[in-house]
């Protein structure tokens, strides 16, 4: 089990840290690819917290309503995060 959820998670970092080098440039990434390795950690501990909490006081049903909450959360976070200026000759970012 735990080589297929490897071999399905590996994509998805490829493509997460493509992503993160396009938000954050090449004199970011380094603090950029921390902050999201931190997140991801504190996210594999603080998730499962959460989870158990819910289920042990109001129950199974309060967790669909606390995942959409995260969801919501999360969505707005990248929202959030201003765009760059795309050149238009070559696609790529043009540097501020």
């Amino acid at each position: 089990m735990a080589v297929v959820i490897g071999a399905l998670r590996a994509p998805e970092m490829l493509a997460r840290g493509g992503l993160t080098y396009e938000v954050a440039g090449p004199g970011g990434i380094v603090n950029a690819l921390s902050l999201q390795f931190l997140g991801i950690h504190l996210s594999s501990v603080i998730g499962p917290l959460v989870a158990g909490q819910l289920l042990h006081g109001p129950g199974d049903g309060a967790l669909f309503p606390g995942l959409a909450a995260a969801v919501i959360a999360g969505a707005i976070g990248v929202l959030r995060i201003p765009r760059r200026p795309v050149a238009a000759a070559t696609g790529r970012h043009a540097e501020a």
